[in-house]
């Protein structure tokens, strides 16, 4: 034999480690994370649709916020009165405050807040200045009504699901 040969001879084969059936820990820690991100975002996907309602109905107070001191006060007044009955609709059946007017309405609407906003508050120039021609409003009064309003929109959040 020759050199070469002999140094040959004695290499030993190469042996090939065993492949394990488990993967490695890197990769269960990657699926656990990729599970929970998908899951996240359904969550946060299930919950961005469901305030969807919310989102618009502060476009709309933003909205008669910017036009208040160009348009009359009455149509302010019915503007407002309108979203609150949207907001009232949402949270409770149909069938319980689709037929309220007046106090009983204000009263719904305070029951939401659970404060008195509405009935013993700046909610009365819904009721009684609504329908007038044109009502003299102080306009601290309808701000404080346009305020009372955000509020309702973000307490009805707890009874909308």
């Amino acid at each position: 034999m020759d050199e070469k040969e002999a140094l040959l001879s004695q290499l030993k084969s190469v042996h090939l480690p065993e492949v394990s059936a488990v993967p490695a820990i890197g990769w269960w820690i990657l699926l656990a994370v990729i599970i929970a991100s998908v899951f996240a975002g359904l969550l946060w996907i299930r919950r961005y649709r469901a305030r969807l309602w919310q989102r618009e109905a502060l476009q709309e107070m933003a909205r008669i916020r910017s036009v208040v001191t160009e348009q009359a006060v009455g149509t302010t007044l019915a503007d407002t009165s309108r979203l609150a009955r949207k907001i009232l609709l949402l949270t409770k059946p149909r069938e319980q405050v689709a037929s309220l007017h007046g106090v009983e309405w204000l009263q719904a609407l305070d029951g939401i807040c659970d404060r008195p906003l509405f009935a013993d508050g700046f909610g009365k120039l819904l009721v009684s200045y609504q329908y007038q021609k044109d009502p003299k409003v102080n306009p601290s009064d309808l701000d404080a009504l346009l305020d009372s309003m955000d509020e309702l929109i973000h307490s009805a959040a707890r009874y909308v699901k």
